[in-house]
């Protein structure tokens, strides 16, 4: 099995999903399999600094040599929380693997990953 199939499979199976849907539309996810997966692991992290009251929404762009990331968080859970890194990767990793247009991501938590 390759690294990159054995980090996303680990990765994949650490969080509990309570819903999710694929967009359509031109942008495509990124060939670079190794620097989607660092772009990944550098967003993951710094999402789970995040601290987010309820209802608060966090949008960030991020670029990893030629990987860029573009995603959001909004907290729907009602209460104030932190992200933690294994839904961050969790759900640009599902994105990535599933989503050839990206998609949104919504866990038991009550975080809506977009």
């Amino acid at each position: 099995m390759k690294f990159s199939n054995l980090i996303t499979a680990t990765v994949l199976a650490m969080s509990t999903l309570a819903s999710a849907r694929c967009y359509g539309g031109s942008n495509q996810s990124p060939d670079n399999k190794v620097g989607t997966i660092e772009a990944i692991m550098l967003a993951a992290i710094k999402m789970s600094k995040a601290y987010m009251a309820p209802n608060d929404e966090v949008w960030s762009h991020s670029k990893v040599g030629d990987v860029c990331l573009n995603y959001g968080i909004k907290n729907q859970s009602g209460r104030s929380m932190s992200v933690s890194t294994e839904d961050a990767i969790d759900a640009l990793a599902r994105e990535w693997v599933g989503c050839e247009h990206g998609g949104e991501r919504k866990y038991d938590s009550g975080l809506l990953f977009v």
